[in-house]
């Protein structure tokens, strides 16, 4: 029998704004969840204010037995799908959560804040965490000012979001 912390950590696709739906849904089937979370900086009325939001919008991490609970996780309201393609399912060792573990304060991730800037075409370098020295090119900010949008070039082309604050220009 596999110890749970052997057990590989499932990416799931979450339906639009319904992270904590999924996450709540699953839970009560028994799945172990971790979904990261941040202080993202919103605008209402004029007035800047704090609230805690998922660190990848749209995904969280779940860890089950794949023969016993894949379809109950499938079909779990709140799941849009589980990560993969025609010929496997995508899984992250536990180590790389427990990476993204350590970077939390009481439950909630911290942000490293640099000063940075970054245009479009910019070749970047991603200089902590899990993808640590991947390259790729700067797109765009996201609209939370917090994550930005880049094209990997790292063996493959694909584009990913990133907290802005793992981000450093090639020289």
């Amino acid at each position: 029998m596999q110890n749970e912390k052997e057990k590989p950590w499932f990416v799931l696709n979450i339906k639009a704004k319904q992270e904590a739906l999924a996450e709540q849904n699953l839970k009560n089937l028994g799945v172990e969840v971790y979904m990261p979370r941040y202080y993202r900086t919103i605008k209402k009325d004029k007035e800047k204010s704090q609230v805690i939001s998922p660190l990848f919008s749209g995904y969280l991490f779940a860890r089950f037995d794949l023969i016993e609970y894949y379809h109950k996780v499938m079909y779990t309201r709140g799941v849009k799908s589980v990560l993969g393609n025609s010929t496997s399912i995508w899984f992250l060792e536990n180590d790389k959560i427990e990476e993204i573990k350590k970077r939390e304060q009481e439950g909630v991730i911290t942000l490293k804040k640099k000063n940075e800037t970054f245009t479009k075409g910019d070749i970047v370098i991603i200089d902590e965490g899990s993808f640590d020295g991947w390259e790729g090119i700067f797109q765009e900010d996201l609209p939370d000012k917090d994550r930005v949008s880049i094209l990997l070039t790292m063996g493959f082309t694909g584009k990913m979001t990133v907290s802005r604050n793992t981000l450093i220009k090639k020289n």
